[in-house]
């Protein structure tokens, strides 16, 4: 695990940087579906002690309306897969949520799906949030049904962001390659781990191993990590293009793309699905061949859950193990 020390001085910074993204009252009740062993969770937990509120800590998800209605909390935090467990846990209908004023995504992209489920069960107010621990808070937008899929809203002003080719080489605003960010007071090496920091930290600058887009209007979409891009007939293809097409086919809740091993060892496009009954595999991949074309996943499996690491991000690399082992087994469509 890659860790960067904060100063008192970083730790102000980030705070207060914060306190300019996400306004509230300093006595706000705030429910944070995130763990304090991470950034995310360890600096909304801080602030919010800091500005003098409650934060509701270590709940499950099948009680969080109910103390989120007993207690009048006014705001929620959570990645999109937190949100879709406490949504698929409990019915929000069955409580007073009126109180909720905002809610608040980070963490990992939001599907459509998900965004229309979060503003019309919970609160019209949806806030989507990216950034590292290394570069503290990068964007920030409302979500709104229609936006782009990956768009991560306007990068804030104290943030140098870039896009960049293999080559370093600066992009023009539309582009897709790789992120980098600079700004001040932001850490420039972890600790302890030399090979990370030849990676993701050069010069002035921090890697974040994202892909994505900048607009000339500063809108950032992300399109997925630079390990996870696929190569589709000598072709580099994101795993978000093909997942927000999949995503789309009836009945599909979730679903996860990434590359695999066939039968002759060379890699395919695979997408693992999760949906609310039986799937029409023949009639999906039909559907995906004339949307995507050579980009089209070959190999689909159906399963009850994807596998995700503690922070809630699918595992692709275990989707990959699972692929692979029933490619020998000869099981798979």
């Amino acid at each position: 695990m890659k860790a960067v020390g904060y100063s008192k001085r970083h730790m102000m910074t980030l705070l207060s940087r914060l306190s300019f993204g996400i306004r509230g009252e300093g006595r706000d009740s705030i429910f944070c579906a995130f763990g304090v062993q991470g950034a995310a969770g360890f600096l909304v937990t801080f602030w919010n002690f800091w500005a003098g509120g409650t934060v509701f800590l270590g709940w499950a998800p099948e009680v969080t309306w109910q103390v989120i209605s007993q207690h009048r909390i006014a705001r929620i935090e959570g990645s999109p897969a937190q949100y879709r467990d406490m949504l698929r846990s409990s019915d929000p209908s069955m409580f007073d949520l009126s109180s909720l004023r905002l809610a608040v995504t980070a963490g990992s992209v939001i599907p459509p799906k998900l965004v229309y489920d979060i503003r019309s069960k919970l609160c019209a107010t949806l806030l989507n949030v990216y950034g590292s621990t290394e570069a503290g808070l990068v964007s920030l937008g409302l979500a709104l049904p229609g936006d782009p899929f990956g768009s991560s809203g306007r990068v804030t002003p104290w943030v140098k962001a870039e896009v960049v080719d293999e080559n370093d080489r600066v992009l023009p605003a539309g582009q897709e390659g790789m992120l980098r960010f600079n700004c001040e007071d932001m850490p420039h090496a972890y600790m302890n781990d030399p090979r990370a920091n030849e990676l993701h930290f050069r010069g002035k600058w921090f890697y974040s191993g994202d892909m994505g887009t900048i607009s000339s209007d500063r809108i950032l979409t992300l399109s997925g990590r630079s390990s996870e891009h696929l190569n589709a007939g000598g072709v580099k293809v994101s795993p978000f293009t093909i997942e927000n097409h999949v995503a789309a086919f009836p009945g599909i809740s979730e679903c996860a793309v990434f590359g695999a091993s066939d039968e002759f060892g060379l890699e395919s496009i695979y997408a693992a699905v999760v949906a609310d009954g039986p799937v029409d595999i023949p009639a999906l991949q039909a559907y995906c061949a004339s949307a995507l074309g050579a980009k089209a996943p070959t190999n689909f499996l159906q399963m009850p859950a994807l596998p995700r690491n503690a922070a809630g991000k699918v595992s692709r690399a275990d989707l990959a193990q699972i692929a692979s082992a029933q490619t020998r087994k000869g099981i798979g469509h």
